[in-house]
């Protein structure tokens, strides 16, 4: 995966048409949709089975704390010595990363065969398991793809918009951290996300209401984001619990409903 990644970022660099561009950022998408399942799956081998709410609330925070530096990182980079400074950063990170794993090897081994295509195909159509990838689709849907919308929710008032989105960012770097040991001490991952869905609701609908006061109409923002990455990591637990030798397909099923609930709720909006 993270080879695949690097040849994509690479070619990127090189590229002087469009379409050689964005065939490169394919390459570069496919590399890091192959990765994110797997390293996920990986992460919740290595530590004991109490401690898989912490590991993987550290392993979708870590997720989270690659945006809330790096996009305002890449942006200052390719401000300054142009786009191109910014892909060859994430070039030379990877590289360490890639350098880090091959001489790190942890021998980790899929306990069972990976599930065959028919295998993954009854996945999707299995009840339980919808019902938790719908969950997860229509929160992200509702939350995560209004965020690009802060801009107008804010105008003509005292507050920020850069502000409230750095806050956004913050809170979910905080959220999705904290999340597990809550969902480790309690157990119960449905329980977890009633409460998370409650305080949310909550949020949403402060925000209209507090918009306008300076300050304190700032902090839902951190909340929404503090609650929504939080929704991510109870809802692998579940998926987990539900069919925990198909771990890798479930993750990436998973992460697959929260990028096309983001996608469609700001097409939504």
């Amino acid at each position: 995966a993270l080879v695949l990644f690097i040849a994509g970022n690479a070619i990127t660099i090189l590229s002087t048409d469009l379409l050689t561009f964005i065939v490169s950022r394919f390459v570069a998408g496919l590399g890091s949709g192959l990765f994110l399942p797997v390293a996920v799956a990986a992460g919740t081998q290595l530590v004991e089975p109490g401690f898989r709410g912490r590991a993987l609330g550290v392993m979708w925070s870590s997720n989270i704390a690659g945006a809330v530096v790096g996009v305002p990182l890449g942006l200052w980079l390719a401000d300054r010595m142009g786009w191109r400074a910014s892909v060859i950063l994430i070039l030379i990170l990877t590289t360490f990363a890639l350098v880090g794993i091959v001489i790190r090897k942890q021998g980790l081994r899929m306990e069972t065969p990976p599930p065959s295509l028919g295998e993954q195909f009854r996945l999707l159509v299995n009840r339980r398991v919808l019902a938790v990838i719908g969950v997860t689709f229509l929160t992200a849907t509702g939350c995560l793809g209004l965020y690009p919308y802060i801009t107008q929710v804010l105008s003509r008032t005292e507050n920020s918009p850069a502000v409230a989105f750095s806050l956004w960012s913050v809170g979910g770097l905080i959220g999705s951290t904290g999340i597990g040991y809550v969902v480790d001490r309690i157990g119960k991952p449905q329980v977890v996300m009633m409460m998370i869905l409650a305080v949310l609701w909550l949020t949403i609908i402060a925000i209209p209401v507090l918009r306008g006061v300076p300050i304190l109409g700032l902090l839902p923002f951190l909340v929404w984001g503090a609650m929504g990455w939080a929704t991510v990591t109870p809802q692998q637990y579940s998926l987990i619990k539900i069919k925990a030798d198909h771990e890798a397909i479930l993750v990436a099923l998973n992460s697959s409903a929260v990028t096309l609930g983001s996608v469609v709720g700001t097409a939504l909006g």
